[in-house]
């Protein structure tokens, strides 16, 4: 039967919260909804406990499969989905009962392409509210928003899409990225959209576990690179807007290759940076003015043996330092 909503909640290993997820679902004012479960290959009861679900609620879809990833999941989702709208939930995170009926009352209100909310971090039982910083009805200046707040809309939850919009783009999640998967995929919906809705919601819960999932630094300056390169296109962008996204490349790469050399890895790290295409050429106009852009300097210089001598020199003076302190 299609539903106006279609909600994606891949699962993996997820026995201890999967009941808090789908309860808050079924606890919605908004009832027109189907949710597609895909069990990605879970090792836990988690596959039992989807089958328990749907067996008792026929807007409950499940769908299992070998362990392909979270973008594989989500990917699975996009092609069973039948509602005119998508949204996406992990199965460890929950909703406030007026989730979807506020989401789907300011698409329609709006008439827009796109509605973004923010969400609430719930860590070590202690709740922070992240907003976007305006709301409202936006065009392509939304785009100074999305380079100076990366986190709010880099989210695949707290949004709600049109399906029509990623079926005629073929859009689907990179299955290759470790991480940074969501901002990917939000970047190429924003990308077709001409209309955005942002909201004042933090009606997501988004349970945060410290070292679940590290992002790996390419895939981080992949997006920020793709975040620019569409900003740009849509927009033309402030100085401003173009410093907070090259201060967020610099320090990643600051941060990376500090690490690499501590671990012994850093001229592997070396060749994982040469890798992401479009780096260099967006860094060939960067000037020098602090430690991270100064590293930044020399790796697009290739010196690469200054930056290794740099952070091993670091190094032993941040141990003598700790030493007699």
């Amino acid at each position: 039967m299609k539903r106006l909503i279609s909600l994606i909640i891949p699962v993996y290993n997820a026995e201890k919260t999967l009941d808090r997820c789908i309860n808050s679902i079924q606890n919605q004012t908004f009832s027109d909804w189907e949710a597609i479960l895909i069990d990605d290959g879970s090792q836990d009861r988690s596959g039992e406990i989807c089958d328990w679900y749907a067996d008792k609620d026929l807007r409950i879809h499940v769908f299992h499969q070998t362990n392909t990833g979270v973008s594989g999941a989500r990917n699975r989702g996009l092609s069973v989905a039948n509602g005119d709208y998508l949204m996406f939930i992990d199965s460890d995170d929950a909703i406030q009962e007026s989730y979807l009926m506020n989401y789907i009352t300011t698409i329609n209100r709006m008439d827009v392409d796109v509605v973004i909310g923010g969400y609430t971090l719930v860590e070590n039982e202690i709740s922070t509210q992240y907003y976007p910083e305006r709301i409202g009805i936006f065009l392509n200046e939304i785009w100074e928003q999305i380079c100076t707040n990366p986190q709010i809309f880099g989210y695949a939850c707290s949004k709600i899409f049109k399906t029509d919009i990623i079926r005629h783009h073929h859009l689907t999640f990179r299955e290759d990225m470790y991480a940074q998967e969501d901002f990917d995929f939000c970047l190429s919906y924003f990308d077709k959209c001409s209309k955005y809705g942002v909201i004042h919601n933090a009606d997501y819960f988004y349970y945060y576990v410290a070292g679940k999932r590290t992002p790996p630094v390419w895939n981080f300056i992949e997006n920020q690179l793709k975040l620019y390169n569409i900003a740009q296109k849509k927009k033309q962008l402030s100085l401003e807007v173009h410093r907070a996204i090259t201060e967020r490349i610099c320090l990643m790469i600051y941060v990376f290759f500090y690490d690499a050399e501590r671990n012994n890895e850093f001229w592997n790290a070396t060749k994982q940076l040469d890798n992401i295409n479009g780096l260099k050429s967006y860094l060939k106009n960067i000037s020098v003015h602090d430690e991270k852009s100064f590293i930044c300097y020399q790796y697009l210089k290739e010196r690469y043996k200054i930056i290794n001598r740099y952070f091993k020199c670091r190094r032993v003076i941040r141990d003598i330092v700790r030493k007699f302190s």
